[in-house]
């Protein structure tokens, strides 16, 4: 969906409202949300049971795919296959192109555009904010680029309502406990790994 302002469905806001039963111990004293209606939705739904305020920020938006929102993209390893015709519901592209982290298609912003914005945006709120209990409301990919800083894990992405917990010592994130729907992925050793 990328910047495709798509609201929840009954779904997404059964999610929202269980999220907000298991978030509502923290006493969160903000949110930060993207201010794409499907996050913000999910934001006002904690917000009210946190008895909070949400401030939107453009930078914890999802990866912005450009030409690629609003068509099905089907990933190949057969270049003969590549098919870029937008004016089609489906596109099909180099499953190698979408895993280099530095590409962009056209319009849009490659995972390292992604990872830069989204980490700064979440440093620069932890540093800036003069709340200690901070929630952030955003999209799969903004969650991907954050644990990937502490695993090395190639998951897809964390389930929609789900949350990890990170913790700020006045100069870097740390993620102290892994999230309940993570705990599969771990190895023995407590890292994920591929």
């Amino acid at each position: 969906m990328g910047w495709l302002d798509i609201p929840l469905n009954d779904k997404g806001i059964s999610q929202a409202k269980d999220l907000a039963k298991v978030i509502k111990p923290i006493n969160l004293d903000i949110i930060f949300s993207s201010p794409l209606s499907r996050c913000l939705e999910t934001a006002k739904i904690v917000a009210e049971s946190a008895n909070t305020k949400i401030i939107t920020n453009d930078d914890l938006r999802e990866r912005s795919f450009g030409v690629f929102e609003n068509h099905l993209v089907w990933l190949t390893d057969d270049p003969s296959k590549v098919s870029l015709d937008l004016s089609q519901d489906r596109i099909v592209l180099l499953a190698s192109d979408m895993k280099n982290p530095n590409f962009a298609p056209e319009n849009g912003e490659s995972y390292n555009d992604l990872k830069h914005r989204a980490l700064a945006a979440v440093i620069d709120i932890a540093k800036n904010s003069e709340h200690k209990n901070i929630g952030i409301s955003a999209h799969g990919g903004v969650a991907r680029v954050l644990l990937s800083q502490f695993t090395d894990f190639p998951f897809g992405g964390m389930p929609n309502a789900g949350y990890i917990k990170l913790d700020w010592d006045g100069t870097a994130l740390s993620l102290n406990e892994h999230p309940e729907w993570f705990l599969p992925f771990l190895t023995p050793n407590g890292v994920a790994g591929n």
